[in-house]
């Protein structure tokens, strides 16, 4: 008998290690009716007129709190996380940051110009070889010019709007553009930023400025072999034509 409880012990102390593991990275699954029902009644409270809802939830065992996503049935870019105790009571939201702030709006609009670049300069793959392609629109706050005419403001863009993507492009649009070259030259670099130039244009999707960075590829190990690159943080639509192009990559390049 005592053999048989011995047996019985050894084998509940795994078990509960597991089940303690489980709840300190998953937390405790009895707290999570709590955590819905708190921040469903938060959403109601606080947000009546959104039409919102908990989307998903989940336990961050760094901070010992419950992170829950709300979205709305009437909004595509009204969507938020909301931070809650095991107990649920709310500590903070970001419908300000998020919704207000324009930035969903901005960030949905984004995916939909990088669609753009992409599906422009994808044919160019079979003559560069790229690290990155990319597309997005500059915010003025963080725009390396003071030119109020480079960049849009997230907080004028009304919510679920579906504005017109190329004059978004042409006021803001910029286009990452990393590659590999055995032997990076200013030569390249105008080549590959007239090939997009002629891509885009020729795909009607109009842009501000593209930030281009021509460098070696990295070795096995992960490690760059030279120093040697072109980079070009934001090298404008309007610079970029055949007439005295390579110095004026000389000029920007940093």
């Amino acid at each position: 008998m005592r053999r048989s409880i011995k047996i019985c012990l050894l084998c509940l102390i795994p078990l509960a290690l597991i089940i303690g593991i489980g709840i300190f990275l998953l937390g405790n699954p009895l707290d999570r009716p709590g955590v819905r029902q708190g921040a469903e009644e938060y959403l109601a409270k606080q947000y009546p007129q959104q039409n919102l809802y908990v989307a998903d939830l989940a336990y961050d065992f760094n901070t010992g709190h419950y992170t829950v996503w709300a979205a709305s049935s009437d909004s595509v870019d009204t969507h938020f996380s909301l931070s809650l105790t095991p107990e649920g009571l709310v500590r903070w939201d970001t419908y300000e940051d998020d919704v207000v702030s324009g930035q969903n709006t901005l960030n949905r609009l984004n995916q939909a110009y990088d669609k753009q670049v992409k599906s422009a300069l994808f044919s160019l793959c079979h003559e560069f070889d790229f690290e990155m392609l990319s597309g997005f629109y500059q915010e003025q706050d963080n725009c390396p010019t003071s030119s109020p005419s480079f960049g849009i403001d997230p907080r004028g863009l009304e919510l679920d709007s579906t504005p017109d993507l190329n004059a978004l492009g042409e006021q803001a649009g910029v286009i990452i553009v990393w590659a590999n070259s055995d032997a990076p030259s200013e030569e390249e670099a105008a080549a590959l930023l007239l090939a997009v130039r002629d891509a885009m244009d020729q795909a009607n999707f109009p842009f501000r400025a593209v930030s281009l960075r021509l460098r070696q590829p990295l070795a096995k190990d992960g490690t760059q072999d030279s120093d040697d690159a072109i980079s070009l943080p934001f090298f404008f639509r309007e610079d970029i034509t055949d007439d005295g192009l390579i110095q004026r990559i000389r000029e920007a390049d940093s």
